[in-house]
């Protein structure tokens, strides 16, 4: 999906190692749930989030991506929904609230 707003977002990373793996993120983020336009955006809740938190887990941690890998993810996701609520695109962010996998082991 190649859309201005995206471009934008993207710009105001000055970093272009930072800009390269926010792209990345995004991408995939925007192939999994088959976003073809900014609209689609607002048809994402905080279960779809999480879900998809979950999903990265499940397989990216066996495919040798460390939890900072998904933790930075779910980041750079939050912060491009933080900016379409800025720019009125999309009404609410749907990660707020969504708790980040820890790094370290849970106690039982």
């Amino acid at each position: 999906m190649d859309h201005d707003l995206i471009k934008l977002w993207l710009q105001n990373t000055t970093s272009l190692n930072s800009r390269a793996a926010r792209k990345q993120d995004l991408v995939e983020f925007i192939f999994m749930f088959k976003i073809t336009s900014v609209d689609d955006f607002k048809s994402i809740e905080r279960a779809d989030i999480i879900e998809w938190r979950d999903s990265q887990a499940k397989t990216k941690i066996k495919e040798g991506y460390a939890i900072r890998s998904i933790k930075r993810k779910l980041s750079t996701i939050s912060k491009f929904f933080e900016f379409l609520c800025d720019e009125g695109a999309v009404v609410f962010n749907p990660v707020l609230g969504v708790e980040r996998l820890s790094l370290r082991p849970t106690k039982v």
